[in-house]
């Protein structure tokens, strides 16, 4: 069953909030994205936030971390960190399913 994300308050990001987002994907996953005011948007969910590219979801803001969400990986992949998952699951992953522990074979020391 699939839920859809209810998102509020979506608008164009501004340019700090474009300096907060390019940082925070700098420190969490090394990644220096050209994101700039106006290319992009952000939204609210309930329990986080969520920054929109092309009307995808490319990223989730929670506590102030800023963590790619599968699109933003398969678009945008990061040059350190890696998780290998059973190959049954790749088709589901990529289509936004959620992986369990028992579907991870193997991760780079980073992730764990």
């Amino acid at each position: 069953m699939v839920n859809n994300l209810v998102v509020k308050k979506r608008r164009p990001i501004n340019k700090r909030e474009a300096k907060r987002i390019k940082q925070g994907l700098l420190d969490t996953h090394g990644l220096d994205l050209p994101i700039s005011a106006g290319n992009y948007e952000q939204a609210f969910s309930e329990n986080f936030g969520v920054v929109i590219q092309h009307g995808h979801i490319i990223a989730l803001v929670l506590d102030d971390q800023i963590h790619l969400s599968v699109r933003g990986l398969l678009s945008h992949v990061p040059q350190a960190g890696w998780v290998q998952v059973d190959m049954g699951a790749v088709k589901f992953v990529c289509n936004g399913a959620n992986v369990m522990s028992a579907g991870i074979n193997d991760a780079s020391p980073e992730v764990v």
